[in-house]
């Protein structure tokens, strides 16, 4: 992996730990946004079109790929493509309308919190994305009779319960991120080492993920320490949910590892050993009891008709773009 894919590498991973997968994608938008405005160099519909082919396949290259980042690239693409007048200004109104769309999705999925949370039940909670996010404030205002308007024509308070909350306490960034949102929502919860979840398990009637990325091979790409936690609520029958919105499928080949792997040099007194690292870990959908998307709560079978629906999409966009006459680069292989 080259030096600089390298590093954006690296920095995609710590941003998304710190702020979550989708306020990165909105981050790399008012970016992309910036530079557009603020750039002084060719402004040629054809340099641009060749500069963004340029990010998109470097955004391709990186460990996990981040297809949320990856479709909003190719949206700009298929703009300047599809309209020879197009420019600068059409490329900023399209941002603008891709930032809108991927709140509108997170707020489809919120109309179907209510059904979820209307049953008093104890929860563990592994990630904290935006649709995870939204759906405890939502909760929180509901429950304490206040208004939020977090979604469309969602039930009055009367139907919201509360739940109980076990923060499975992971590196300090990540986890003071859940202590302050649910102190601030004034939720109850507490903290138990990811370690240690096994003591508490009889107590849960289920458990919240956020996930990365749905690869090609219907793994789930998400936070580490999520497989073994995965795997003692399934063996305690223990319902086991996952957030992830459309725009998280990932219909590209994967070459290397689907997470970020790094071998660190390491020494123990006088012997000298290689360590193996993995950034993410990954997991089939199977796993998982239901899956919340934009369209509803779904069964893995379910979800996977989703995907290929999605996936049809993209192999059309795919032709598309392969027919785009740029010399620097060459349009990625679709898995099949």
């Amino acid at each position: 992996m080259p030096a600089l894919i390298e590093i954006l590498n690296r920095q995609l991973i710590e941003l998304d730990r710190l702020n979550g997968a989708s306020a990165l994608a909105t981050d790399v938008n008012l970016a992309l946004d910036n530079t557009i405005e603020e750039f002084f160099g060719d402004r040629s519909r054809q340099n641009i079109l060749i500069e963004l082919f340029d990010l998109y396949h470097t955004f391709l290259d990186c460990r996990p790929r981040m297809p949320h980042i990856v479709s909003d690239l190719q949206r700009l693409i298929f703009c300047l493509h599809q309209n020879e007048n197009a420019g600068t200004d059409e490329l900023r109104t399209l941002i603008k309308d891709i930032l809108d769309d991927n709140e509108k999705r997170v707020q489809a999925m919120m109309s179907f919190i209510p059904d979820f949370f209307n049953t008093e039940q104890s929860l563990l909670v592994h990630s904290l994305s935006l649709p995870i996010q939204r759906a405890f404030e939502f909760v929180a205002h509901a429950g304490q009779g206040t208004s939020r308007n977090i979604g469309s024509a969602l039930p009055g308070p009367s139907s919201i319960k509360i739940p109980n909350v076990f923060i499975a306490d992971q590196e300090p960034a990540k986890s003071a991120r859940f202590i302050k949102l649910f102190d601030q929502l004034k939720i109850p919860f507490e903290v138990i080492s990811e370690f240690a979840a096994c003591h508490i398990v009889p107590n849960l009637k289920g458990a919240i993920f956020g996930g990365l990325m749905l690869t090609p091979k219907h793994e789930v790409v998400l936070a580490p320490g999520s497989t073994a936690l995965i795997s003692q609520l399934k063996m305690a029958n223990i319902p086991v949910y996952l957030f992830l919105g459309s725009n998280k499928f990932s219909f590209w080949e994967q070459e290397t590892s689907p997470s970020f792997q790094e071998t660190r040099q390491k020494k123990l007194g006088s012997i000298n050993y290689q360590k193996e690292v993995f950034s993410h870990d990954v997991v089939q959908d199977t796993l998982f009891t239901s899956i919340l998307t934009e369209v509803g709560f779904l069964s893995p079978m379910a979800l996977r008709d989703l995907y290929i629906k999605k996936q049809q999409e993209f192999f059309h966009n795919e032709r598309i773009l392969s027919s785009i006459p740029v010399t620097k680069v060459i349009s990625p292989k679709a898995d099949a």
